[in-house]
């Protein structure tokens, strides 16, 4: 995993740990957002608006409406601020 991948997945988490008061340990790249975490869509909105203001990256509601987990999410969003470079 290259750095900046991995940087990205422990923003990530740290993100999703403290959004839904979790310790970043107990989140991995499997941890589903609705069954593990019991979130709505009301929380996800919430936490695509976050990674958003956070990460500086727009995940586009097809691609957010597509989320399960937090592997999912790291995936999302490292391809996108990649592309975002590469612009």
């Amino acid at each position: 995993m290259s750095s900046i991948v991995g940087s990205i997945g422990r923003r990530v988490i740290e993100i999703v740990a403290d959004e839904f008061g979790r310790d970043p340990s107990e989140i991995s790249r499997r941890t589903a957002f609705i069954g593990d975490l019991g979130a709505d869509t009301v929380d996800m909105a919430e936490l695509i608006t976050v990674f958003r203001d956070e990460l500086r990256v727009k995940i586009p509601s097809e691609k957010a409406n597509t989320i399960a987990t937090v592997g999912e999410a790291i995936d999302c969003i490292t391809e996108l601020l990649a592309r975002d470079r590469t612009s």
